[in-house]
């Protein structure tokens, strides 16, 4: 996700294509999802079906401000 993130630490996700990237079941994915979220390694701020606007917080520093990525998940970006 890291990889994928724009100079806001945005990234746009799916959840089946992580799941084969890292030879995951879709509820191995989501665990860990649930895992880095709880720890305040990510956070999920939008969602449409498997795809999820995650931001991602590295050791560096980023960008601070909204992500253009955010208008792919509406508004809100609520999910």
């Amino acid at each position: 996700m890291a990889n994928q993130a724009d100079e806001y630490g945005c990234a746009v996700v799916n959840l089946s294509n992580l799941g084969r990237k890292c030879n995951m079941t879709l509820a191995e994915v989501q665990i860990a999802l649930d895992n880095l979220t709880a720890t305040g390694e990510v956070s999920v701020e939008g969602q449409q079906g498997e795809s999820l606007l995650v931001r991602v917080y590295p050791s560096h520093t980023f960008q601070p401000g909204q992500s253009p990525l955010r208008q792919l998940f509406g508004r809100g970006g609520e999910g």
